[in-house]
Order: structure tokens, then sequence, then C-alpha cells
């Protein structure tokens, strides 16, 4: 049960991300917001959440100046 409810909400968080014209820096962190308390919730080590969150908007940053090409 915690399993699907934690699948739901990323994917909801994420749905919300895909559904923006314009994918921003704000977009991005209210999207991580979202997940990092899906996962809390599920007794995630908050330092693995912390550590996420800052590895994924390090490598939006360096997407949007051009640096390195995100692959999905």
């Amino acid at each position: 049960m915690v399993l699907a409810e934690l699948g739901s909400r990323i994917t909801g968080a994420l749905n919300k991300l895909s559904s923006k014209t314009l994918i921003d820096e704000a977009a991005v962190k209210t999207c991580l917001q979202e997940i990092a308390m899906a996962l809390l919730k599920s007794d995630v080590n908050v330092r693995y959440v912390k550590r996420l969150q800052e590895n994924i908007l390090t490598s939006f940053k360096l997407q949007e100046k051009g640096y390195v090409r995100l692959q999905i």
C-alpha cells in the first residue's frame, strides 16, 4: 500500500511537470518538493531526499546553460 501511494504521488508530480508549456527552475523545484514530501512520508532518509533534490537541480541548471544534455 505504501509503495502504491508513493508511486502515485511521484507520478502525479511528474504529470504536473510534463503538462507545463515551459519547464523553468520554479516548476522543477515545485515538482521536487512534491516528490520529496512523498519520499519523506514513505520514510526515506532525509539526507537521501536532500541529495536527490540537489543533484536534480544541479543537472537541470547545467542542462539549462547548455553544458549537459539530459537523456530521458
